[in-house]
């Protein structure tokens, strides 16, 4: 909520390397000033830990690379992006992102029953390689339809192994089976959600 902190952390993440501006721009690693010369590539004051050891001959706070980064992102900003959305109009973007019938039979049982929509329909979570039906962004909580092809022992056991490892991440995973007659129980252990 703050959009200033990206600024701060990146200013602070420089000073702890050592470093403060000549300019008081932070603009560029040539406007770096090196306040501790004696510290080559990290020291016990600034990056160095006991803790993180094992990676003591990757940590370098003279790179480049990773000063230019932390300059730029002192100077960032963070723009909200507004667009005006009516319920219709999410419902239809939903439904044409549907890829089955079974998934736009849920969205008509979501709709039909006033319950809040998805605000995103098949998104790709790549770190965990699958792409659930619809999320709810704002509580991270992913819908999955399973088809009638879910129910092999086989499905079943990678999807367990799915959602473990989105739940392990933080997310809810809500999974309604392709037996329509089970989707309002479903909603009501969920109701935070719908």
């Amino acid at each position: 909520n703050d959009a200033d902190s990206l600024r701060r952390i990146a200013k602070k993440a420089l000073e702890v390397c050592h470093f403060q501006s000549k300019s008081g721009e932070w603009s560029s690693p040539e406007d770096l000033e090196n306040l501790e010369d004696e510290c080559e590539a990290g020291c016990y004051r600034c990056l160095l830990s006991y803790y993180n050891q094992p990676e003591h001959p990757k940590i370098d706070r003279q790179n480049t690379h990773m000063l230019s980064l932390l300059c730029r992102l002192t100077r960032s900003s963070r723009k909200l992006i507004e667009a005006d959305t009516v319920v219709g109009d999410t419902f239809q973007e939903l439904w044409n992102a549907s890829t089955s019938s079974l998934e736009r039979k849920w969205l008509e049982f979501i709709q039909s029953k006033d319950y809040s929509l998805p605000d995103r329909a098949q998104p790709y979570l790549e770190p965990f390689e699958t792409r659930p039906d619809f999320a709810y962004s704002d509580s991270q909580v992913l819908i999955y339809v399973d088809g009638p092809h879910h129910e092999t022992p086989k499905q079943r056991a990678l999807d367990e192994a799915i959602d473990r490892r989105l739940e392990d991440a933080g997310y809810t995973v809500v999974r309604f089976t392709s037996d329509s007659n089970n989707w309002p129980s479903i909603v009501e252990n969920y109701a935070w959600v719908f």
